[in-house]
């Protein structure tokens, strides 16, 4: 029996960032793999606002679904591929610190890595915006 993974990629624009006067937009990226009934999703936002406290954005938690228990990690890594941050439960964020200062630069990469509950290992990667 033949398996056919099918990868889409979509992106949501919010434009209600007014308060940073650098950008009115974030992105965010939505990644959904279907194969047969299965179905795992893995949301990676492009950027957050560790420092403003607001309550909004304040840590960066990627979401996913329909995975093998134990088999996600997630990695940040600074532009000169310092990592950052990471964990291998999705419920941990990042809160933005590094070496107990907030990360100083506005420019990072996650890698997101987990096996889908088909037995599938997949890999994600997307830049993050830190904003401040």
């Amino acid at each position: 029996m033949k398996t056919t993974l099918y990868i889409f990629l979509a992106l949501t624009f919010l434009f209600s960032c007014k308060k940073y006067e650098h950008t009115d937009l974030i992105s965010q990226g939505h990644y959904y793999i279907e194969n047969g009934d299965t179905i795992s999703t893995c949301f990676i936002p492009t950027a957050f606002t560790p420092q403003t406290r607001d309550g909004i954005n304040d840590e960066f938690k990627p979401i996913v679904t329909g995975y093998l228990e134990g088999s996600f990690s997630v990695k940040i890594y600074s532009q000169n591929s310092d990592l950052l941050f990471s964990s291998s439960l999705p419920e941990n964020g990042w809160d933005g610190t590094y070496h107990g200062g907030y990360y100083q630069s506005v420019y990072a990469s996650v890698q997101v890595r987990f096996t889908a509950s088909n037995g599938n290992e997949l890999q994600f990667e997307s830049p993050l915006l830190v904003q401040y």
